[in-house]
């Protein structure tokens, strides 16, 4: 007969084997014991550092999962802890979320893993500490300090970018972050970038340059057309969900808020390019309401491919809408606003409905580069 503690050890050893040990231990081999980049933890040590998770070191809720605040030998973490349903057909997703943290980790704008929790049934992830704020509590949050500087935000939006583009080019296989939203940049003291959730980012196979998804997820709202049709990943699609949070940190408005103006292939069937002229702009897509209603949690509701085609027909916000409502967010000066329009091309750019006339994220970080440079 095995005592309580021996088959309490032997199930958190099921577990360790299960949440995939074997697979870290690769890891840790490819990495080299002098470079080994993280640690195991422990359950004791997480549930300590937490407060056995008490709601008050919660962080953000992401539905997936919840983050939260923790200290641990003195040092301030984060714990990123998720679900009981994360375990339905979903560990793959965190061991990748795990495996691609610790490939980019060393950009400055990527939230740093400083190691995992295998002895539980869902593995736990455990990250640095950035600060008790993302992106969408500083554009949205009722009872925020300030709003950010238009400076700031510039400086956000280029390091973003940043981030986005080494996860394109800098890696062995190009790397599609699939869900770039406000809720997936942490922010820290000094309001620089932390890109962190990558469950749902793909390695593109050597040679190819899309890869062809399981199932439709991510956010609605910032999810390429092309996509949440079903078509292959490409790296354009990065680059749509980027434009349209760039749109988003220009008007502090989230794409629920937006209204339909104008039908959104009308720019590219005239044959028109945004580079600039003011004047010929493409439009803004984005999702009805009601979709948009629908997922919150970062799931994608099984319609949302019939809703996307419905979007069509609808009306957009033009440029001139766009700058409109920057123009009250942002106080600017006339250089600024040179600049303010000049991101304003630029997102118009990258949310094309076709692919092929999106620019890559790497041309996207060169252009916010520029305007960073332009006389103010």
């Amino acid at each position: 007969m095995f005592s309580r503690w021996q088959s309490r050890h032997l199930l958190k050893k099921g577990f360790f084997t299960r949440n995939g040990a074997i697979l870290l231990e690769e890891v840790i081999k490819s990495v080299g014991p002098k470079y080994n980049p993280y640690r195991i933890f422990s359950e004791k040590e997480l549930k300590i550092a937490t407060n056995c998770y008490h709601s008050d070191h919660i962080l953000q809720n992401g539905g997936f999962y919840v983050l939260y605040r923790g200290i641990h030998e003195y040092r301030k973490i984060l714990v990123k802890k998720f679900s009981d349903r994360s375990i339905n057909n979903n560990i793959s997703r965190i061991i990748d979320d795990f495996v691609i943290s610790l490939q980019i980790r060393n950009h400055k704008n990527v939230l740093t893993i400083l190691g995992c929790c295998l002895e539980t049934e869902v593995p736990i992830l455990v990250y640095e500490y950035s600060s008790n704020k993302t992106l969408s509590n500083l554009l949205h949050d009722v009872n925020r300090p300030s709003a950010l500087s238009w400076e700031s935000k510039l400086r956000i939006v280029t390091e973003i970018a940043d981030a986005v583009t080494y996860m394109h080019i800098s890696t062995s296989t190009p790397i599609i972050h699939r869900d770039i939203k406000p809720r997936s940049i942490l922010l820290n003291g000094r309001n620089a970038v932390k890109l962190f959730d990558f469950d749902l980012s793909l390695k593109i196979p050597l040679g190819e340059d899309n890869v062809k998804p399981n199932m439709i997820v991510g956010t609605s709202g910032y999810l390429a057309p092309e996509y949440s049709m079903g078509q292959p990943i490409t790296e354009k699609c990065d680059v749509y969900g980027f434009g349209t949070l760039l749109v988003e940190i220009l008007m502090e408005m989230k794409p629920r808020e937006l209204k339909l103006l104008r039908d959104l292939d009308l720019a590219d069937e005239e044959g028109s390019s945004s580079v600039g002229k003011l004047d010929n702009a493409a439009t803004v897509p984005v999702l009805s309401s009601e979709t948009l209603d629908q997922n919150e949690d970062g799931s994608t509701p099984s319609e949302f491919s019939r809703s996307f085609s419905l979007a069509r027909a609808n009306d957009l916000y033009s440029k001139k809408r766009i700058l409109e409502v920057s123009l009250k967010r942002n106080k600017l000066g006339e250089g600024e606003i040179k600049q303010l329009m000049e991101c304003t091309i630029l997102a118009l750019e990258c949310i094309k409905y076709n692919p092929k006339k999106r620019p890559s994220m790497k041309e996207v970080t060169e252009e916010l580069r520029r305007i960073k440079t332009m006389t103010c």
